[in-house]
């Protein structure tokens, strides 16, 4: 399986991961993701957890909702998810996407 590594822009501290925060997903599948292949989907940490369940063909409980989307459509070439809305804060500034 390939590698999947987040760059984010901090204004606070080194290395510091504020939830909200934008950044740049890069992620590396021999084989799955052509070289030089882009996307401007935004995405959110929250939609890992489902992207890592369903590559690994694992479901979540039923009784547990999931805050966010897989990320498979994405890796898999697609340009949308088709995310109805994405609620992002960052430093007291509220946006819809």
């Amino acid at each position: 399986m390939g590698h999947i590594l987040v760059k984010n822009h901090c204004v606070a501290e080194k290395g510091c991961f504020m939830k909200g925060e934008f950044g740049y997903l890069f992620a590396y599948w021999p084989g799955k993701i052509r070289s030089g292949t882009t996307c401007e989907e935004p995405v959110i940490s929250t939609d890992f957890y489902p992207t890592f369940l369903q590559l690994a063909g694992a479901k979540h409980p039923e009784n547990y909702k999931l805050d966010g989307t897989s990320l498979v459509p994405l890796l898999n070439g697609e340009e949308s998810i088709n995310r109805e809305s994405l609620f992002l804060a960052f430093s007291g500034i509220s946006e819809f996407l």
